[in-house]
């Protein structure tokens, strides 16, 4: 009772600390809409992964009828990056100026566009990314001449004073696939899950190969018949072929790290407590049953004898 009582105690002596310390929240209201149908309409007719260019809040809450922000886009039909968790990989969200809430820079859709020096691919082939969505900034108009005009392989489907959506004119369709692959490695897809990717070999030179996959190089991922390697712009999943490969199948899967230690704690709790639920009852009837018989020969013992058995001792 009185550890019970000193934890209540801390407890609201650290919520009434905050109470002083924060009035309110430290968030603003960014004024989201209220009903679930409201986060359907956003980006109508995109195409594999998207992106988001720019920063919604500086543009009132009608901004939430043409984009939306961070997690809430999990409710939108749209396969959209700016998400939380991948915003968390810093080389990732550094190279693409991503805030802590999933906004941008406006110099992000430069970014997008620009061709990888290492790989000669532009940088949304490497992500994956079909649908770039670009809001105005209203404290700059320094992309309001890149925005005029989709690149080449581009075109657009929707425009606003505020928003411009670009859809590639073939979508890639390619999330979480293969990207690209160096000379004289020709690699085919065999299946791909969220989880696992398994690639052929189907020819490579006398050197060994490399290929990036448009994932984040976690820590986790495996590679059976190869090797993770160094990640492409320090955030791209690569893959390191040795010399010989042709014809085989790579497996490249993700398993968070210690996995294997988490399903053996699992297994081990879940195995204690049945064992604790099905042994603990068994073990209360067996102590009951001792007490009852301790407490059954105590009482004989006290009880006294009848006057012919107590005769018969003496004798």
């Amino acid at each position: 009772m009185v550890l019970a009582g000193g934890v209540v105690l801390v407890s609201m002596a650290i919520a009434a600390g905050q109470h002083v310390a924060f009035k309110s929240s430290p968030l603003p209201d960014y004024r989201m809409p209220d009903t679930p149908g409201s986060y359907s309409r956003q980006i109508p007719g995109a195409q594999g992964g998207a992106f988001i260019v720019g920063d919604p809040t500086q543009l009132g809450p009608e901004i939430w009828n043409e984009t939306l922000a961070s997690n809430a886009w999990y409710m939108n039909p749209a396969e959209v990056q700016n998400l939380y968790s991948p915003i968390m990989f810093a080389k990732y969200a550094e190279d693409l100026c991503i805030s802590s809430h999933g906004w941008t820079c406006g110099e992000a859709a430069e970014k997008l566009f620009e061709t990888d020096a290492a790989t000669g691919k532009v940088l949304a082939d490497l992500l994956s990314i079909d649908t770039v969505q670009l809001l105005r900034d209203p404290r700059s108009s320094s992309n309001d001449a890149f925005i005029t005009e989709p690149p080449s392989g581009w075109h657009e489907t929707g425009r606003t004073a505020d928003s411009v959506v670009w859809v590639r004119n073939q979508p890639l369709l390619n999330t979480g696939q293969l990207v690209w692959t160096s000379k004289d490695t020709a690699l085919s897809l065999v299946s791909e899950s969220s989880q696992e990717v398994q690639i052929r070999v189907d020819g490579m030179g006398d050197t060994p190969g490399k290929a990036v996959l448009s994932r984040l190089a976690w820590p986790g991922y495996i590679a059976d018949g190869a090797a993770v390697g160094t990640p492409l712009r320090g955030y791209l999943l690569q893959i390191d072929i040795p010399a010989g490969s042709a014809g085989k199948t790579l497996s490249i899967r993700f398993e968070p790290p210690g996995w294997p230690v988490v399903v053996g704690g699992i297994i081990l709790a879940v195995g204690l407590a049945v064992a604790w639920s099905i042994g603990e009852p068994v073990l209360r009837r067996r102590r009951r049953s001792n007490m009852d018989s301790a407490h059954l020969e105590g009482q004989l013992a006290k009880a006294p004898l009848p006057v012919g058995a107590a005769t018969a001792e003496a004798d």
